[in-house]
């Protein structure tokens, strides 16, 4: 099983690298237009090519500041948000412009945690989530 982790590729599609060690989180600053569909895939790779992500799990939260028990947005692999094409390794994060346009927040943070079949869970990526006010309504 690949280690998850390393760092972001720059690239309109960010491949996320894994490693054979345990490394932190790639950084990735994210922007939100608020009233418009969100939608961010990540690739997740190694020296080898692609890391099949079949069977892995994954959770997302966006909060104020690191520490704050304040949660501005949830997303998850079981009650939506994430969706993680095994075979493709591919993750897929989604916000329907229906909840975007409800964010009354400007900055936040977020972190995303990857947990494996076997149990182990580590942080993928991480960094800052803006949020872009909409002009059209």
């Amino acid at each position: 099983m690949a280690k998850i982790g390393a760092y972001v590729l720059l690239g309109r599609k960010p491949r996320i690298l894994a490693s054979s060690a345990d490394v932190t989180a790639a950084n990735l600053p994210l922007l939100i237009e608020q009233g418009a569909t969100f939608e961010h895939e990540l690739d997740v790779e190694d020296d080898g090519g692609p890391v099949v992500l079949t069977g892995y799990a994954a959770r997302m939260d966006i909060r104020p500041c690191a520490g704050s028990a304040t949660l501005l947005h949830h997303l998850d692999t079981r009650a939506g948000g994430i969706v993680i094409d095994g075979p493709a390794a591919r993750i897929t994060l989604l916000i329907p412009s229906a909840v975007t346009a409800t964010f009354a927040w400007s900055s936040a943070v977020y972190d995303l945690l990857l947990t494996a079949p076997s149990g182990r869970e580590q942080f993928l990526i991480e960094g800052p989530v803006m949020v872009k006010p909409g002009v059209t309504r």
